[in-house]
């Protein structure tokens, strides 16, 4: 026996495999518990971002509805819509105003007092485009100064609903989040409550908390407030940054992950349906997945248990597999030389004694094959003597019958001698030099050739039409499936039943199928006798009653051109309908 190299032996290979066993479910399943970990901390982390977004927009809704609730009570204040109609006449007389704006201011500064949370309040007269607020150095500001410029240019073209929420550039400069609505019963009056960014800003400060970014900002993407990396955000949000996603999203809520440079972050917002505001924070996710990681434990214990596996699982494998495989490997490379001998019976009735059985079984069934090989041989050689045989018996035939045939001349037996000259004919031409398939064309002159016998003895009782289509030379099939079922059609459709009768056999190209039919108007069939006849015709069972000819025609075409059945089709006292269809096979 040929020695295997080292790494192809079986040993070898099952130490590999063994170790594959053994630390390769390990790591898959350390894997999975890492994935599923990170997983449960992205949606407990996620549920917690979701968490801080409500309650930022739960504290600005009820600072909102605080500072709604207060300007509402100030544009419903009699006297300061006294003042403010005093205000707008003296402006559109041209008489000395300065007295009502006074006033205002004063009104509009005791409001402040009531409020911490305001930073201020003043009032917008877009008639007359100027603004009156009770902030010291600007309580009137007038056009055409700069600032009355900016606020009438955004009443007119960016205010978009008489309640809003803005970040507003106060008289005095500052950038502050007001809320706008107009002075009730005056609708050329606006009122603007500023609030102190103090008042939201810094109760905002939570969310910025394991390096967050969050941005507050309307459903169109302009941003109220925001801070990413320390620096305020303000203008629109970048739909093809991070936060696209979420303006894509209808739903009230969510959260995805975002990649972007190599770094993942995980993404959370918040629509909240009453103040028609978004919350957006966004997580780098190793803030919180940086623990999440192999602990020095997991190491030894891998390796300790992986060693372990490896030493048992090797030694059990090497006694019940490696030594039975090397002793039958012995017994089969004797057999390749000649000596072929059964293995030892193998006690344990495990993998090793099936294959040991199977090899056994082989050597057995080995010798039978030989000595049937040795048997199929000789039957062989007889065989070929018979088929020799028989051509020269049907050589010898068709000599006895040329013989018969100068007789019957000699004798002047006309009718006779007829019969025999057409006998003769078709036995030369069924010899064909001994070939099992014939040409269509000839097959089709071997039927003529028979029913001109038979219409020898039947006379004009016997009406044959024989139906053909061009191009029948070009194709070949056996030569014996066509004539024993026109026999039959005379036999058994004519003989018992005398009288008129007609036969039409039909050759019919269908696409790429030989479709041959024989129909009779003869006695016909019963049901029950059909179809025990179709049963016995076509199915594969040995024994049968009737319809020889039948059966082994449809053996034959099973045999050469693969499983088909003859179809049958007959009435009581109706004649009969036989068909079978088989390939178109070009002739060489």
């Amino acid at each position: 026996m040929e020695s295997v190299v080292w790494y192809r032996r079986i040993s070898f290979r099952l130490f590999m495999v063994t170790a594959l066993i053994a630390f390769l479910p390990m790591f898959l399943f350390w894997n999975y518990s890492l994935a599923a970990s990170r997983d449960f901390l992205r949606v407990e982390h996620a549920d917690s971002m979701y968490t801080s977004l409500y309650g930022a927009s739960l504290m600005m809704q009820n600072l909102m509805d605080e500072v709604s609730t207060f300007s509402r009570e100030v544009s419903r204040d009699q006297s300061l819509q006294s003042v403010v109609e005093e205000y707008r006449t003296a402006v559109a007389e041209g008489t000395d105003r300065e007295a009502a704006r006074s006033r205002i201011s004063l009104i509009l500064n005791e409001y402040v007092g009531q409020m911490s949370s305001l930073d201020s309040l003043y009032l917008y007269f877009p008639d007359s485009k100027s603004v009156v607020s009770m902030i010291p150095g600007a309580k009137e500001i007038r056009d055409p100064e700069e600032y009355v410029a900016d606020f009438h240019d955004f009443y007119y073209n960016r205010m978009e609903a008489s309640l809003e929420w803005r970040v507003l550039t106060a008289p005095d400069g500052a950038e502050l989040l007001s809320f706008l609505r107009p002075l009730e019963d005056s609708r050329n009056c606006l009122l603007v409550s500023s609030l102190k960014n103090s008042a939201w800003k810094d109760r905002l400060a939570f969310l910025g908390e394991e390096d967050a970014s969050y941005l507050i900002s309307g459903f169109e993407g302009n941003i109220l407030y925001g801070v990413s990396d320390g620096r305020e955000l303000s203008g629109a949000v970048n739909m093809e940054g991070p936060y696209g996603q979420a303006f894509d999203d209808l739903s009230d809520s969510g959260s995805y992950r975002w990649q972007s440079g190599g770094k993942t972050m995980q993404v959370a917002y918040y629509n909240s349906v009453e103040s028609a505001w978004k919350y957006l924070m966004m997580v780098p996710e190793s803030s919180f997945l940086s623990d999440q990681g192999l602990q020095p434990g997991f190491y030894l214990i891998f390796a300790a248990t992986g060693i372990l596996s490896l030493i048992l699982s090797n030694l059990i494998l090497n006694r019940s597999l490696v030594q039975p495989v090397n002793l039958l490997g012995t017994y089969m490379n004797a057999s390749r030389h000649g000596h072929m001998a059964p293995v030892p019976e193998r006690k344990q009735k495990d993998e090793p004694g099936v294959l040991f059985d199977c090899y056994n079984a082989m050597v057995t069934r080995q010798q039978e094959l030989m000595d049937e090989v040795n048997i199929q041989q000789l039957l062989r050689e007889q065989t070929q003597l018979n088929y020799l045989q028989s051509q020269m018996d049907e050589h010898f035939l068709f000599n006895i019958l040329n013989t018969i045939y100068s007789e019957a001349c000699h004798e002047k037996a006309e009718h006779s001698a007829r019969m025999l000259l057409v006998l003769s004919k078709y036995f030369r031409l069924s010899l064909s030099y001994g070939k099992e398939k014939l040409p269509l064309n000839e097959i089709a002159d071997l039927l003529r050739l028979y029913l001109q016998l038979q219409k020898m003895r039947f006379g004009n009782d016997l009406v044959c039409h024989l139906e053909t289509f061009p191009g029948m030379e070009q194709y070949v099939a056996l030569k014996y499936l066509f004539q024993p079922i026109v026999e039959n059609a005379i036999v058994h459709g004519f003989e018992k039943n005398p009288g008129g009768h007609t036969i039409t056999i039909s050759f019919r190209a269908e696409e790429d199928e030989l479709c041959f039919q024989v129909e009779d108007d003869g006695k016909g069939m019963e049901p029950e006798a059909l179809e025990q006849l179709r049963e016995e015709i076509n199915s594969r069972k040995e024994e049968r009653e009737t319809g020889f000819a039948l059966k082994n025609i449809n053996e034959q075409i099973c045999l050469t051109y693969g499983e088909r059945d003859i179809m049958l089709e007959s009435e009581a006292g109706k004649g009969m309908r036989v068909l079978f269809r088989i390939p178109l096979e070009k002739g060489v």
